[in-house]
């Protein structure tokens, strides 16, 4: 996946992420039931600045997936790293957990 740029502050707006397979077509989502944006400092992995549910597209088999940010989750400039986190839920059991590599985002200091 490719650099993500946003500039600080910025939110409500959706954020479009084509989830690839290695050979570079669409990743079909359809064993998945959700998906979530995480965002880090590189480094702690383990605090979370952004942990929010994506929307799968309505055609699973085009590896769309779409977040909207909220106020806070890009108020900060800096460097990040990030994943989608793609998820098979059946009632309250999680049956398959998957990661996209890492990516970056970039939050660009805005006036």
């Amino acid at each position: 996946m490719q650099t993500l740029k946003i500039k600080a502050g910025d939110y409500g707006t959706p954020l479009t992420f084509a989830l690839k397979n290695s050979d570079g077509t669409a990743e079909d989502l359809t064993a998945y039931t959700d998906a979530n944006l995480k965002m880090w400092r590189p480094g702690t992995p383990g605090t979370l600045l952004v942990d929010g549910a994506c929307t799968i597209a309505p055609d699973p088999t085009s590896g769309i997936v779409t977040y909207t940010p909220n106020a806070t989750d890009f108020a900060t400039a800096g460097r990040y790293h990030a994943e989608i986190e793609k998820l098979a839920v059946d009632g309250e059991s999680i049956t398959m957990r998957d990661s996209t590599p890492s990516f970056l985002i970039i939050v660009e200091e805005s006036a």
